[in-house]
This record gives C-alpha cells, structure tokens and sequence, in this order.
C-alpha cells in the first residue's frame, strides 16, 4: 500500500495519505501566490477519503476564480500551509507538495493560471500551461 505522510513546520499537525495523487503541478493564482508568499504553490490532489489529519488546523475561506469557495488549512502554532479544499469537489483534498516529509513523488503535469504567473516565475518546461483551470474531468 502507498503511504505518504508529513507535517506542518513545528508538527503539530501531521497527516497520512494511503493513496497515489490524483493530480500534481504548479499553481501560479493570485491566491497561491498571497497566501504562500511565492510565484507559485507545489500542489497534489487526494480522494479526501485516504487522508488521515493528526491536530486541528485553523482555516481561511475565500471565492475562487471559479466563484466556489477554497479553504485553506494551515497549522495555527506554526502558520505551515498544509491542505486546500474547493466546495465544488469536497472530495478531493490538496496537499501542499513541501508539506510531505518525502515529497520526491511529486511529479508535476501542469500548471494552472499561468495568465496570472509573475514574470520573474518562469513556467516549467515540458508540462501543459493552462491559462486558468486545467478542464475537469
């Protein structure tokens, strides 16, 4: 069985996940950007099911592009940026790619709003652009 498992930066929050992702790439939104203080975020997706969360995370809520709302859970000691959650798809869960104590399994396969990327972030080579959101499956 796969298991991945990590934390924030002071471990107060942890978390496992018994599941290969679903999805991984770069997110380049105006967002991602704010809230990690990067031109990008490193972003894998989960069926919510095979996540395990250890700790209580504090959460902020915003309308995303797509008018659903996202929610952000990072850990309340430490600030670490740890998960994202849309209320289009509740049963998904995005987990930050540094917050893996292994994160050498991500494997980007795009990135998304690259219209809003910063000129000095560059795109990554070989992988899809989308311009907003990739299409959903």
């Amino acid at each position: 069985m796969v298991k991945h498992s990590g934390r924030c930066l002071c471990g107060e929050v942890s978390f496992e996940v018994t599941a290969d992702p679903l999805f991984a790439g770069y997110c380049h939104c105006s967002d991602c950007q704010k809230s990690s203080g990067t031109g990008h975020t490193c972003v894998t997706a989960f069926p919510r099911a095979a996540v395990t969360v250890h700790g209580k995370t504090t959460t902020y809520a915003v309308e995303a592009h797509s008018g659903d709302t996202m929610t952000r859970h990072f850990c309340p000691r430490c600030g670490g940026r740890l998960f994202a959650q849309s209320s289009r798809m509740p049963e998904i869960f995005a987990i930050t790619a540094t917050a893996f104590d292994d994160s050498s399994f991500f494997e980007p396969k795009a990135s998304m709003f690259a219209s809003r990327r910063q000129a000095w972030d560059h795109l990554a080579e070989g992988i899809p652009a989308f311009e907003l959101m990739p299409p959903q499956p």
